[in-house]
């Protein structure tokens, strides 16, 4: 039967989705928050450019492995466990950036700021997933992706402004409290929480060689394409002399948003492939604009916006539509591959900026974006629905 308004499970899932996303914009607010203390300890402590490179490495290789496990448990737990414990994490790894000064201990705070956000990541779009019909889930994962968007518009900025009267000390005491904040949020028994059919039923033998083989190679592939382009554009962006980088990210950060909460509708009647083509065609001409510099620089950072806002509700809808036995598994998958990209931007493109500068980045990836336009060419979003992984 189709949910309508006057279904009395429609109002609580909608509660429920505010809940999530309330709990998401706070995790993010936090995990943005930390990115200038945690500069300064770098800089107080003097490491060498190895020991630097190990504590900002450290958040990467964590995540990706920590994706298909908060996956696997977001399908056989209730998600709001998920993320109470990742927000545990988190907050754990923020409170202890007050005390720890050596090497290995920020090692293993970055680990645990990491677990926190890959399971707020992917279980709470695993459980939005689930939250309604079908057909409009890529809209709802659209608006549910305004959470990290709006947090990384605000929250940098007011950190820096806060900082200018309060200790580094006090701040991270303000963030380890809204990480824990944003997992109390979360604690809400719900329907689709985790007693429903396609979630805590899972049968064992749906692990991750089944969900990759049911959700396929291409979506993956958008998704480290999304997170290759993403990772350029907030990595190589600052070094341009438009606007030192802020003012283009203050355009990214409007576009993204302004995408999401318009064209949400627009995603939920078109198919995989339709958006894969004209978000790669965006995404490349973004790069292409921020190679030329100037105007079309501007214009560049709102193209990435439009491209990225469009294609990673679409991908992750995707993988659902297509593994739907395991919401959370399909989109850990997918997540992979955009923590892969975000890697990859800085592993395979260090050399070509060294070699030819962040212009050079930005023309290399703007051809490799095109790389999207060719993999939508070849979804064929066949109407497969794939529940037991055989």
């Amino acid at each position: 039967m189709l949910l309508t308004e006057t279904t009395p499970i429609v109002p609580r899932q909608r509660q429920v989705f505010r809940r999530v996303w309330v709990a998401t914009f706070l995790c993010f607010a936090a995990f943005y928050g930390i990115t200038q203390p945690l500069a300064e300890v770098l800089g107080r402590s003097a490491f060498d450019v190895g020991a630097t490179s190990a504590v900002l490495g450290a958040f990467g290789v964590t995540a990706l492995l920590a994706r298909p496990l908060a996956g696997w448990l977001s399908d056989r737990l209730a998600p709001r466990w998920i993320l109470g414990l990742g927000a545990v994490a988190l907050a754990v790894g923020v409170l202890g950036m007050i005390w720890e000064t050596g090497v290995e201990g920020l090692i293993l705070l970055r680990g645990l700021q990491a677990l926190g956000y890959a399971a707020f990541t992917t279980a709470g779009t695993a459980w939005v997933a689930r939250l309604g019909e079908s057909e409009q889930r890529a809209g709802r994962l659209a608006r549910f992706g305004m959470a990290a968007n709006a947090a990384m518009a605000v929250v940098p900025a007011l950190i820096g402004s806060i900082l200018l009267s309060v200790s580094s000390t006090g701040v991270l005491l303000g963030l380890g409290g809204i990480a824990l904040a944003a997992g109390l949020c979360a604690q809400i028994t719900a329907p689709m929480d985790g007693s429903a059919p396609g979630n805590g039923s899972i049968a064992r033998r749906d692990h991750l060689d089944a969900v990759v083989r049911g959700v396929g190679l291409r979506p993956w592939l958008l998704a480290l394409l999304i997170g290759l382009g993403f990772g350029v554009f907030l990595q190589y962006a600052p070094l341009l002399a438009t606007g030192g980088g802020k003012g283009l990210f203050t355009v990214y950060g409007v576009t993204i948003l302004l995408t999401r909460a318009v064209g949400g509708r627009w995603l939920d009647r078109r198919a995989l492939a339709t958006v894969a083509r004209l978000a790669g065609g965006a995404l490349a001409v973004g790069m292409m604009g921020l190679w030329a510099g100037g105007l079309a620089g501007w214009f560049g950072a709102a193209a990435i916006g439009v491209g990225g806002g469009m294609l990673h509700p679409a991908v992750l809808a995707a993988a659902v539509k297509r593994f739907p036995a395991a919401p959370g598994l399909a989109t850990g998958w997918c997540y992979v591959g955009f923590d892969l990209g975000l890697a990859l931007s800085g592993w395979a493109l260090g050399p070509v900026f060294g070699s030819g500068g962040a212009g050079m980045v930005f023309a290399l990836t703007g051809v490799v974006m095109l790389g999207a336009v060719w993999l939508g060419g070849g979804c064929d979003d066949r109407n497969r629905v794939i529940a037991d992984g055989r």
